[in-house]
């Protein structure tokens, strides 16, 4: 079976106590698929002859600045697709690493998880420091702490590096934005890691924990109130073939939308028994047929969101998609419009002749269509809603006018969205109404000549 990749990542500082021991049970996992990197934080002790005995391990050095710029570090240099964290002084499970991946393989829409942990006390130790509470070490609890978490790559990039700015509690600040990012969190209730007491612990520095902490929550507090409000917008039009699964991808996505609006353009199927099974987690809107460019401009009409997203209610998205995007959108200077990548797939009840009929692209295309753009409302609005005047080929007129605008596009590597091949696609059912591209490029030459003559091309 291939595993895969976990990077493991070991910040030090002055650890040449424990070190050694904390590594050892890292390459000791039952886990065959992974790589241990050490980032010392300006130590100047034996920490770096420690990390060096052992062959397997990858060293970095930098200038000592906190525990926080070691871990980023540390995530900039793995190649791993999954990231997990032990700090110098624990130790973990010999079965960790496994327990966890395979949850979270079996669970593919959480996007980080912990497990329980035990306190110890180090040799030499003869009783509890006071910042240590009687039942904390008497108790194997959930440990919401960096050396319980393993957590997927991309979602770790769509959350943010750890807060440089912190030289306690960064834990705590990143775990306050994966949970207000809407990320689904795990937890395993097996006791995998083994948490040492000791008086030089960062968790001892109470004082200055609970200030930070304090700071974390009130950052979490105007990031609700000031959240990302992304409005979906799900046309369907006798969709109950496809439709829970386009939902599910929109519901699920690792950063939660702020609505999901349906619009139900007169479907005479089960389409709105199955989208009301969905209760308030989506807004459904019936409208009589109009055609799928009336029923998105309903939705953005109806839309009160920050961004706009479309989804076709036979296509679905991968889950970071919406993460991804915001990330990029976010970006000083970005563009105004997010794409990403394309992967098609023959819909599991068609044929061998629909195949040779209706070429399917075995490669993800790059490409500008509805179900994979974000964008921001308001930039929507300046370009107008969609024309109602095309059977096919609305989005082409609209994507035009939106570059005639001055809008810009970026297009993101991923697969952000999968797009199904069948018999009742609109762009195989209207496939020879190619007058209506013909319009749309005649009537883009006449704005480009009308620009001219006016001076402003």
């Amino acid at each position: 079976m291939n595993h895969p990749k976990i990077s493991v990542i070991i910040p030090v500082y002055n650890g040449e106590k424990f070190l050694e021991e904390a590594i050892k049970s890292v390459l000791n996992q039952e886990y065959d698929n992974l790589e241990c990197i050490v980032v010392d934080d300006g130590s100047i002790d034996g920490s770096a002859a420690i990390a060096k005995k052992f062959g397997q391990v990858i060293y970095l050095r930098q200038n000592n600045a906190g525990v926080a710029a070691a871990r980023n570090r540390g995530v900039r240099n793995a190649s791993g697709e999954y990231l997990a964290f032990l700090d110098a002084d624990d130790l973990w499970d010999i079965k960790k690493l496994a327990t966890q991946i395979s949850y979270m393989a079996e669970n593919p829409d959480i996007g980080y998880s912990f497990t329980k942990h035990s306190l110890f006390l180090a040799e030499g130790v003869k009783e509890l420091p006071a910042w240590v509470r009687t039942q904390q070490y008497e108790q194997e609890m959930s440990a919401y702490i960096p050396s319980a978490l393993v957590v997927r790559r991309s979602v770790f990039e769509a959350v943010g590096n750890f807060d440089e700015n912190y030289r306690v509690g960064e834990d705590s600040d990143w775990f306050l934005r994966a949970r207000d990012a809407g990320i689904k969190l795990g937890i395993i209730k097996e006791t995998l890691l083994y948490k040492r007491v000791h008086p030089q612990c960062l968790s001892s520095q109470t004082e200055l924990s609970r200030k930070n902490l304090l700071k974390s929550v009130k950052a979490s507090l105007l990031r609700v109130r000031s959240a990302d409000r992304v409005s979906v917008i799900v046309p369907v039009y006798n969709g109950e073939k496809y439709l829970q699964e386009a939902l599910d991808s929109v519901l699920g996505q690792a950063v939660r939308p702020f609505e999901v609006l349906v619009i139900d353009d007169g479907s005479t199927d089960s389409t709105a028994e199955l989208a009301r099974q969905y209760g308030d987690r989506i807004h459904y809107i019936r409208k009589s047929n109009g055609g799928a460019a009336t029923a998105r401009n309903d939705g953005v009409k109806s839309s009160s969101g920050e961004y706009l997203a479309f989804l076709d209610a036979d296509d679905y998205w991968d889950k970071q998609k919406l993460a991804l995007q915001l990330r990029e959108i976010k970006k000083p200077g970005a563009a105004n419009m997010i794409f990403g990548m394309t992967a098609q797939f023959y819909s599991p009840e068609t044929g061998e002749d629909f195949g040779q009929q209706y070429q399917c692209p075995s490669q993800p295309m790059k490409g500008a269509n509805p179900g994979i753009m974000l964008m921001k409302r308001k930039d929507f609005l300046k370009v107008g809603l969609f024309s109602t005047e095309y059977k096919t080929g609305e989005f082409i007129e609209w994507y035009q006018r939106a570059q005639e605008a001055g809008m810009t596009s970026a297009f993101l590597p991923e697969v952000l969205m999968y797009r199904r091949i069948h018999p009742l696609n609109h762009g195989i059912m209207q496939k020879q109404q190619t007058e209506d591209y013909a319009r749309i490029v005649k009537e883009m030459l006449l704005r480009r000549r009308k620009k001219e003559a006016d001076g402003q091309a």
